[in-house]
């Protein structure tokens, strides 16, 4: 089954946090999009190309509005979302209770392996969910 995935990151992605997950969903046989979006703005693209995911992964590390706006475009669409966001950073109430990814950018090595687990098992949980759900469909 091939799964796509979009990655939602503030423009500013300081800590390379979208080059990880893109390595990682590559290594679990999930397809971020990419590519040039002809006539579209970044906005246009990226609700694209949430109504084509699977599922979401979001940093919410610094409530990026723009980044909390497709966050709420993809809670409309019931899209599974994977949030993380940064250590001693507050988590926005509307938040609280969804999956939630804590990560010290100061340690990269540990960030890289506990990311890889987490989006491991979160990608693999996913997937016996669809496969649970076409048996019983």
């Amino acid at each position: 089954m091939r799964l796509r995935a979009f990655i939602v990151t503030p423009l500013q992605d300081k800590f390379g946090i979208r080059n990880y997950l893109d390595h990682i969903l590559k290594e679990n046989n999930v397809f971020p999009p990419h590519g040039m979006w002809v006539d579209k703005t970044i906005v246009e693209a990226s609700l694209q190309e949430i109504q084509r995911a699977d599922f979401i992964i979001a940093d919410v590390t610094s409530c990026d509005p723009d980044v909390m706006y497709l966050v709420g475009f993809a809670h409309g669409l019931r899209k599974p979302i994977m949030l993380i966001i940064q250590d001693q950073q507050p988590v926005p109430p509307s938040l609280r209770g969804d999956f939630l990814f804590v990560y010290d950018p100061s340690k990269p090595s540990q960030l890289r392996n506990q990311l890889k687990q987490h989006v491991e098992f979160w990608v693999n949980s996913y997937r016996i969910e669809v496969e649970r759900r076409q048996k019983v469909g």
